[in-house]
């Protein structure tokens, strides 16, 4: 084995299930009238992605610059806590590709800020040797890469 990919949502972090549940509560006090599970055709989208279903689920009464200001105060206060949802075991196996001298890198649809965010505040960052995010590529579910 030469290296490991590891996507952030579901394996290294479980960050959905917040992310959804915040955008719920901001939308519907603008108005959205849909239940929370129709936030999650929003997990796996990048940010453009994102606020363009959001524009969909607001009924377009709220410009994509304004769904992107509203979302970014929202997360601003209310901020997620990433150590906390750490998945079990991360670092151990980490440490043990270090060891092994194994590549590791990290591929998501998020933005390569919240990647390094989330990697630094859960103290793994230094065990990683790429990190893709959805500022290198056009579509994020698309994203391909050898090491």
């Amino acid at each position: 084995m030469k290296a490991v990919l590891f996507d952030m949502d579901g394996v290294i972090i479980d960050s959905e299930m917040f992310y959804m549940k915040g955008t719920y509560d901001w939308i519907s006090k603008r108005g959205f009238k849909g239940k929370l599970e129709d936030t999650f055709r929003l997990i796996g989208t990048n940010m453009e992605g994102t606020y363009n279903l959001l524009y969909e689920m607001l009924n377009k009464k709220y410009s994509i610059s304004e769904i992107d200001e509203e979302n970014r105060k929202y997360f601003l206060e209310n901020p997620i806590d990433y150590k906390a949802i750490l998945n079990p075991y991360v670092k151990e196996i980490l440490i043990f590709l270090k060891e092994h001298k194994i590549k590791t890198a990290v591929c998501s649809s998020s933005p390569k800020k919240t990647i390094e965010k989330a990697l630094k505040d859960c103290e793994i960052l230094e065990y990683f040797d790429f990190i893709v995010s959805s500022d290198e590529v056009k579509k994020a579910n698309q994203i391909q890469m050898s090491i």
